[in-house]
């Protein structure tokens, strides 16, 4: 069956409104995506400035009028440090040797 020039005709007039909506929804999509990319862009760099302009200064502030305390408690704190790393080792090896005997007694009891 070969078409004719009306039919082709026919066809694509028919054809056009459907293609035209089809390209307005594509370009819908691409816009509302291509503003909210702008908008998380211009909204993360307002934040970022904010931050450095606000909130760094203070923490800054904070830890210069905190200085001598915090060199102070250094020597303190890494002394609990390795206080509690100590005991957390010697409880881990000490389960670990339980274990150890405990399996060395079931082969020697298996194996004789």
């Amino acid at each position: 069956m070969k078409l004719t020039q009306e039919q082709i005709d026919a066809m694509l007039a028919e054809a056009v409104p459907d293609v035209v909506q089809s390209f307005k929804e594509q370009i819908k999509q691409q816009v509302g995506w291509d503003v909210t990319q702008k908008a998380r862009e211009v909204i993360s760099n307002a934040v970022t400035e904010w931050v450095k302009v606000n909130i760094i200064p203070e923490c800054v502030k904070s830890l210069e009028e905190s200085k001598n305390g915090l060199i102070a408690v250094g020597p303190a704190l890494a002394q609990a440090v390795v206080k509690q790393l100590a005991e957390s080792m010697t409880h881990e090896l000490s389960v670990k040797m339980k274990n150890s005997w405990e399996r060395k007694k079931i082969f020697e009891a298996i194996w004789g």
